[in-house]
């Protein structure tokens, strides 16, 4: 900066004189010097040169101005730097020269300068920086620069902010100033975002600095994963983390999830399918439910689940998924057992129960045994006559085939000529194999001239015997004259004598006869003509004048002794020991360790307790035998006094046994000592002699003592611990635990006599006085549920109680005319066995019995026949009334296919064990789903109050076999987990010639109904139907549907009934609300102008009373006039007194018109007052659809039938079918018509 100053001196150019101009050029430097308290600062001033002879200069400053407290002489130079100078303080120069004779010039003008003090914060710069001197009216900038990565964060000017700017100037200068800048990591927002069932960490927006990392976690909640991560709106991938380098702009990460699936691959094997199968993916907790069908002719062998057997079952549901899971089904032909028995004496081949595959053949070989014959043969119990073979063709069914067998009987026939007799004689029946004796004696003076056997001659024999008799004989003998006497001889047991029987002699002549005795005995006499003639072994008659006897008996060589031990000792020889004649026998008798010898009897008399006898000279045969019992010792037990021992005195126990003693002190008292066969064995409060070998002994000793006894006892089945006498010290506490053995629990505790319940451990607590304490223990029982359908029992029957780990049998039998269709055991068939047995019972378990006809009864009926069923004089047996089960837990889950009667179709069960258990409710309609002509059968379920997933919104189709095609569910999981019931019912809602499936939710349904289609055995969800009546929604929103026809053009409709609100005026009044089109997609908007419903349409019943009570209402469709049209049919609710209304509703004129009015018969149910259920279908095959009535909570298990309108609704018929519910409930029934 120049200042220009003038001379005010009067001195003119020339020698001496001075310049007119001084110009001083001031530059101002400040580096940060400190000194003291102040900041010293420099300035550098600059002039012109004077003009003339110069010698110097001199420099003045002060802080005044025209007052200068400084003086430098600078010498002859025209630039100086004053330093010392302080901050933000104004200071005024001027200059004089001299010449070399020390005269001054004038001052030179004043400059007037400033301090402007300039200062930056880390991570920047300002300049020029620290105090710079300005002149006044100068001006001055300064720059500020940020460092790399840094930006300014401000610029103060006298301590008041400028804004971060760059740069700033100081114009026209005026008074001294500052300025500081401040700087500030330079950073870039990102801004982190999560969808639902996510987060990211850190979330919203992130300051980052230049150059900078971040990193973000994303986490997705539990049943989901990271569907995607998006980076600045590009995707990077389903990452768990991402982390952004080098941070130089602002960026963005926003991260999506989506459900968490698992795959759950499902395969098959041959013959059969599994429904869905491939890969399906289920959400996170979701369930999947898969139908197993095998082919005709065969069934399920096994499911394997994860590799593991779920046994073969017919359906799976996989519930709160959270893993990959897999499912196989294999299948195996279907066989059916032939059971093949026979009686004795004969044998079927193959024989037992024979397996035969689904319409195979098997043929059975019946032959009896020699000499026995085929008496009958019986198929199914019905005789097919005494064949030897018998064919079962097209088997498919469980059959039995059993054969007896009679003798087979041959005729021989005997005569004898005169002078002579055969005996036997005539004709006598001989068993096949059989042997028959004759005997031939011919009269006095005569004697055998022949015998002929079947003819032909044996010779003059006296006696004949046919063996192994084949076949019809004969034999007969003739006699002559003749002066031959006989000798009659014969030999007792053990020997013979030869000839033997009648031996004819010529008089006067010899006979010989030699007898021999059997091995080990001998002659012992030979009686001639009745008298002894010794014990030769031959003997001959000499010159015979007469008939002669001989006879011979035998006697053992040798006698026996039999010898015999009883149990726990030995006898030595043992057995039959033979013995000669007059010699001797010696016995020893040895007992078993711990025994002695009780007895020994000889020949059955005692002779003590002897260890060894000997028999002396044998002259017969004799016996012996010696008993043993256990060895016993004797145990004295004695106790002092004060106190007690138990048991006391001399008790007995047996060698090795072992016996326990108690020693209880007196109140006061304590054990002293207890002394074990005088050694001591301490101060013990019980002791135990195992193993006992000898006589023992055990006394007690007792001294005053300040404990307490707390006597412990355990029943049998389970211990207390500490047990005994256990002494407590006053005012301390003692704890007792309590251990049932398997299979017991504990029944109760006594404490001090007083039950304290059946618990597990009990505490004495500030124990002030003696006491005792008792456990008993009671076997755990289980409950097995058995129920059977009506056609036939199950024994034993309800819930039986059987005690842990014991057994139970259950004996099945069909009524006549029907068999067993199936048994499931925990809802798992078992197939249709005639009993089961459940073995090691640890649980509970339920088994139930279904049955079929053996040959169905659905076929078409004449018209006579449906004359007489209307006028109830027979019985209709074509169409089938369905009964399903109401809420029966532990005997629910069926189906009951009935015929108009009310006899027994056939059952059928849902495989869905857990559902049974809790309530086994179900809820039936029928339709045509697949457009075959046959329906098929839709069910519902009833709710589960506090179990998750159940009944968790499924629904299930059952083909024409009654046969579980596929499971459905209500797609909307917060329902499911809510209530979850079904309300089905079928109808062609598109006009395509299939039934559609109607689902009605249960209250909490927001009133909604969905729509599904079946096909390849698979069910999908379609549409969505809303009522829209939010007040009706909010209270209570279940919905009943039906699925009328209503104006006779292909495509159903949709009548729905609504429910009770119990506690508020608002009810559903008695209105039904249509829905119609409801598959058409070509309709838009809100039907009824109401936002939300898809109503077109609304009526009451004509029953304002009611409506006002109750209002409910059950719908269901029926052509009753036959005008192709379906009318609807409401049943009511409580206070309805079991009446029922048909409507026919016009859709054009948005009028519903009562047609009638109708009770059901039974008095005390009107007064109950429960619901009334109705549907519709053609019984007797006219144009007309009659009416079926189920019934609600108190009934007794009937249906009621009632005629078209033709008729007036008069009513048909009752159909019962059960007594009552196994569960101790009424039976309510749910029914519907497959016609």
């Amino acid at each position: 900066m120049k200042a220009t100053g003038t001379n005010n001196g009067n001195r003119d150019a020339g020698a001496g004189g001075w310049g007119k101009r001084l110009v001083v050029f001031l530059l101002c430097l400040l580096p940060f010097a400190f000194c003291g308290s102040a900041i010293a600062a420099e300035a550098t001033l600059a002039w012109d040169p004077s003009s003339g002879s110069v010698a110097g200069y001199k420099l003045y400053y002060g802080l005044a101005s025209r007052s200068y407290t400084n003086e430098i002489n600078v010498g002859n130079v025209t630039q100086y730097t004053v330093t010392g100078l302080q901050d933000g303080k104004a200071y005024f120069f001027a200059v004089k020269a001299y010449d070399s004779y020390g005269n001054l010039s004038d001052f030179s003008n004043e400059l007037e300068c400033f301090t402007l003090t300039a200062s930056s914060g880390a991570n920047g710069s300002i300049s020029p920086s620290g105090t710079v001197i300005v002149s006044r009216g100068a001006s001055k900038t300064f720059a500020v620069s940020p460092a790399a990565g840094y930006a300014i964060a401000g610029v103060a000017v006298d301590g008041a902010s400028v804004g971060p700017v760059g740069s700033y100037t100081f114009s026209n200068v005026s008074s001294p100033h500052t300025i500081a800048a401040s700087f500030a990591a330079i950073t870039y927002p990102i801004t982190a975002t999560a969808g639902s069932n996510g987060t990211i960490s850190p979330s919203g927006t992130v300051q980052v600095v230049q150059g900078g990392t971040q990193t973000f976690s994303i986490v997705p909640a539990t049943g989901y994963k990271v569907a995607d991560v998006m980076v600045d709106g590009v995707s990077v991938g389903a990452v768990s983390s991402y982390t952004f380098s080098n941070v130089v702009s602002s960026r963005t990460i926003a991260a999506s999830f989506t459900t968490l699936t698992y795959p759950i691959t499902a395969a098959a094997g041959s013959n059969g399918t599994i429904s869905p199968s491939g890969t399906v993916q289920v959400t996170h907790g979701g369930s999947q439910a898969y139908v197993i069908s095998p082919a005709t002719g065969y069934k399920v062998a096994d499911v394997v689940v994860d590799g593991i057997s779920a046994g073969a079952v017919t359906s799976y549901i996989f519930s709160n998924v959270t893993a990959s899971r897999t499912i196989s089904a294999n299948f195996a032909a279907l066989t059916y057992p032939i059971t093949a028995s026979t009686g004795s004496n004969g044998t079927i081949s193959p024989s037992g129960t024979v397996q035969v595959t689904h319409g195979g053949t098997q043929t059975f070989s019946i032959t009896p045994a020699a000499g026995y014959k085929v008496a009958n043969v019986l198929v199914d119990g019905v005789s097919v006559g005494a064949v030897t073979s018998y064919s079962f063709s097209n088997v498919t069914a469980t059959h039995s085939i059993s054969v007896s067998f009679t003798t087979l009987t041959y005729s021989i026939t005997a005569t004898a000529g005169s002078n002579g007799a055969i005996s036997p004689s005539g004709t006598m029946q001989i068993s096949h194999g059989g042997s028959q004796s004759f005997t031939i004696t011919p009269s006095t003076g005569y004697k055998v001239a022949g015998v002929l056997v079947d003819g032909v001659s044996v010779g003059a024999v006296a006696s004949y015997t046919f063996s192994n008799v084949t076949s019809s004989r004969t034999i007969s003998a003739s006699f002559e004259a003749s002066p031959y006497y006989t000798i009659t001889s014969n030999a007792g047991p053990n020997g013979t004598i030869s000839p033997s029987g009648t031996v004819q002699v010529t008089p006067g002549a010899n006979q010989t006869f030699t007898i021999s005795p059997a091995t080990g005995y001998k002659v012992a006499d030979v009686l001639v003509d009745g008298v002894s003639a010794g014990a030769v072994t031959s003997y001959t008659f000499t010159n015979v004048a007469s008939s002669r006897t001989i006879s011979v008996s035998f006697s053992p060589l040798f006698h026996t002794i039999t010898a015999t031990a009883g149990s726990n000792g030995t006898i030595s020889p043992s057995g039959t020991v033979q013995v000669n004649p007059g010699a001797s026998q010696a016995f020893i008798i040895t007992p078993a360790t711990g025994y002695k010898v009780a007895d020994v009897l000889v020949d059955g008399a005692s002779v003590g307790a002897v260890t060894s006898y000997t028999f002396n000279n044998v002259t017969a045969s004799r016996s012996i035998s010696a008993s043993f019992t256990a060895q016993t010792f004797t145990i004295t037990a004695s106790a002092g006094s004060n106190g007690t021992i138990s048991p006391s005195g001399t008790v007995q126990v047996t060698y090795g046994g072992s016996q326990g003693f108690t020693i209880t002190p007196a109140t006061g008292y304590k054990v002293s000592n207890v002394l074990i066969d005088g050694a001591s064995a301490g101060p013990v409060t019980s002791y135990t002699f195992s193993k006992v070998t000898s006589s023992r002994s055990i006394s007690a000793s007792f001294e005053a003592s300040p404990y307490y006894t707390i006597t412990a006892t355990a029943g049998p089945n389970g211990t207390i611990s500490p047990s005994g006498t256990v002494q407590v010290s006053p005012g301390a506490s003692q704890a007792f635990v309590i251990s049932p053995f398997e299979g017991y629990k504990i029944e109760d505790v006594l404490v001090d006599g007083v039950s304290v319940g059946p618990v597990g451990t009990y505490t004495f607590s500030n124990v002030t006085r003696s006491q005792s304490i008792a456990v008993s223990f009671s076997a755990l029982k289980y409950a097995i549920k058995a129920s059977a359908r009506a056609a036939g029992s199950i024994t034993p029957s309800g819930t039986i109680e059987v005690l842990h780990g014991g057994s139970q049998t259950f004996n099945i039998k069909p009524k006549d005319g029907y068999l067993i269709s199936d048994v499931l055991v925990d809802g798992v068939s078992v197939g249709p066995v005639t009993s089961y047995t459940f073995m090691y019972v640890n649980n509970d378990h339920m088994i139930s019995a279904g049955f079929e006809r053996l040959v169905s009864k659905k076929a078409k009926v004449s018209s006579k026949d449906l004359q007489d069923f209307r006028d109830r004089k027979t019985s209709l047996k074509s169409p089938l009334v369905l009964a399903g089960s109401g809420t029966d837990p532990g005997f629910g889950g069926w189906i009951d296919m009935l015929i108009p009667d009310g006899q027994m179709e056939r059952s059928v069960y849902l495989p869905w064990p857990e559902y049974n258990a809790l309530s086994g409710e179900i809820r039936l309609a029928a339709g045509d789903l697949d457009g075959d002509g046959d329906k098929e059968i839709v069910v519902g379920l009833g709710p589960v109050e506090g179990i998750d997933g159940v009944p968790g919104g499924y629904f299930a189709v059952l083909d024409k076999s009654y046969i579980l095609k596929a499971w459905g569910r209500v797609e909307w999981q917060d329902y499911n987990a809510l209530n979850g019931e079904t309300r089905p019912a079928c109808g062609d809602l598109d006009g395509d010639g299939k039934d559609e499936i109607a689902i009605g939710l249960g209250p909490g349904g927001q009133g909604r109904v969905a729509v599904f289609k079946f096909a390849d055995n698979k069910i999908t969800h379609i549409k969505w139907l809303e009522t829209g009546w939010e007040d009706y929604n909010a209270f209570n929103g279940e919905i009943r549907p039906s699925c009328p026809d209503l104006d006779g053009d292909g495509m159903a409709e949709v009548a729905v009934g609504l429910g009770r609100i119990e506690g508020t005026s608002l009810g559903p009044d008695g209105t039904y609300l249509i829905f119609s089109n409801v598959l058409d997609e070509s309709a838009a908007g809100s039907p009824s102008g109401v936002e939300g419903s898809d109503v077109v349409a609304w009526g009451k019943i004509d029953w304002p009373d009611y409506n006002v009570v109750n209002g409910e209402l059950w719908p269901a469709r029926a052509d009753v006039n036959g005008d192709g049209k379906d009318e609807i049919v409401f049943g009511l609710g409580l206070e309805g007194g079991g009446r029922f209304t048909v409507v026919d509703f016009d859709l054009k004129a948005n009028q519903g018109t009562h047609l009638a009015w109708q009770q059901t018969t039974w008095p005390e149910f009107h007064r109950f007052g429960a619901e009334v259920r109705p549907a519709g279908g053609n019984l007797d095959f006219d144009i007309h659809d009659e009416i079926v009535i189920g019934f609600g909570t108190g009934s007794e298990g009937f249906l009621e039938i009632f005629d078209d309108a033709s008729r007036n609704f008069g009513f048909l018929a009752r159909v019962s079918y059960v007594a009552q519910a196994r569960s101790g409930r009424g039976v309510e029934t749910w029914p519907a018509v497959l016609d």
